[in-house]
């Protein structure tokens, strides 16, 4: 793992490693991915709403890359949690 990696977020946290980069997750829901892209990585925010919005940026390295969405989800971590519980509450369909 890149020392990213190794910066903590909290419980509902995961990456899920993928052939085409990493996706990070809070209690299953995507919130944002990884890719490479190039000879850089390509980060996206993939949830919007309550003051999140999409994004796109260019970073030189995985372990950057990690570090980027770790501090983004940190200093989003009420809005994300309220999202997503709002999202898993919702009746399929």
């Amino acid at each position: 793992m890149t020392s990213g990696s190794r910066q903590k977020l909290g419980p509902g946290y995961v990456w899920v490693e993928h052939q085409q980069g990493r996706v990070l997750e809070l209690h299953g829901v995507p919130l944002a991915s990884l890719q490479p892209a190039s000879t850089a990585w390509l980060v996206t925010v993939l949830i919007t709403g309550a003051g999140i919005e999409a994004q796109r940026v260019v970073v030189p390295s995985l372990d950057r890359g990690v570090g980027w969405l770790v501090t983004w989800a940190r200093h989003r971590n009420l809005a994300l949690e309220r999202m997503v519980d709002e999202i898993l509450r919702r009746p399929p369909g």
